[in-house]
């Protein structure tokens, strides 16, 4: 479905940390390989040094389908992203970034620019480097990446986050395809039953006591230990010896 979604508008997902937003965006990019299709994964950290890791790609031969990854929390975004020399026109990279957008821009290579954490991004970022790579209405978009590259996003939303998150025009978000992921506990205890992975069944415990007690309740870390607000010490059982907590 995710596959089907990206090959008609950009595509969007919100959702609270660690429900598998990124996964969901690698598992729609292994859907679109074609036989013989190589998946190359580029991430921020790869394009900041010496190495030109987007030289090698668009150099290579082989048929393959990128990923890029910038995940907006990091440190050295101002340089992941580069800006427009308003003198010469040109997209720089001030502190030693690689330039990916000569890679979205290439009318060979297929591929998804993937941006995460999204709600983290400032105004003027996302009016000025972010956005007309999603918005096919915007004056510069074809040149901003080739129509075969896919443009993608992921974001954390609730509470917690909103106080960072930016607001979108109503106007841009019709040209986009918003999904917004949620913990499915039944869909999940569903798929332990009937696949059998290797899962403690102190987690299974965990979720189906949630489930059965109808608590609203939201994984936190309490000095390793997911809590639950208000809930009864068995929805906060002790991990087995040996065991990392969730």
């Amino acid at each position: 479905k995710l596959s089907n979604k990206f090959n008609v508008t950009p595509l969007m997902i919100w959702g609270d940390p660690g429900l598998g937003k990124t996964s969901a965006i690698y598992q729609a990019a292994r859907k679109e390989l074609r036989p013989g299709d190589k998946l190359i994964t580029i991430k921020g950290s790869d394009l900041i040094g010496d190495a030109d890791p987007i030289k090698k790609v668009m150099d290579s031969p082989e048929n393959k389908f990128v990923v890029i990854e910038i995940k907006l929390s990091n440190e050295n975004i101002d340089n992941l992203l580069g800006f427009t020399n308003q003198e010469t026109g040109r997209i720089e990279f001030p502190g030693g970034g690689s330039n990916w957008r000569d890679l979205v821009r290439s009318k060979e290579i297929r591929g998804i620019l993937y941006f995460d954490e999204l709600n983290l991004v400032d105004s003027n970022m996302w009016l000025n480097q972010i956005q007309p790579f999603f918005d096919p209405q915007h004056d510069d978009h074809n040149g901003w990446i080739a129509p075969q590259w896919r443009v993608m996003a992921s974001g954390n939303i609730g509470e917690k986050f909103k106080e960072e998150s930016i607001t979108f025009s109503d106007a841009f978000l019709s040209r986009v395809h918003n999904t917004y992921a949620m913990l499915d506990e039944h869909g999940w205890l569903d798929y332990v039953n009937k696949n059998k992975p290797d899962v403690d069944p102190w987690i299974i415990e965990y979720i189906a006591d949630g489930i059965q007690n109808n608590n609203d309740w939201e994984m936190r870390f309490n000095d390793g230990n997911p809590s639950n607000d208000g809930a009864s010490n068995r929805l906060n059982p002790p991990a087995p010896e040996g065991r990392a907590q969730v």
